[in-house]
């Protein structure tokens, strides 16, 4: 599974109690509506520089 994959089945998680932060917009706690897009974006940067690290 490539980092792009793990975050795309993050982002399509659904479930009715479930506030999903690499989807959804919450107009209470982000600053706007490109919030999810710009986790989605850290996390990837993240995942990318620790890629292979694991032991």
């Amino acid at each position: 599974m490539t980092i792009e994959d793990f975050i795309h089945s993050l982002q399509t998680y659904t479930s009715p109690a479930v506030c999903n932060p690499w989807r959804d917009y919450d107009r209470t706690c982000d600053l706007g509506p490109q919030a999810p897009e710009i986790r989605r974006h850290q996390l990837q940067e993240y995942l990318a520089q620790r890629i292979g690290q694991a032991r």
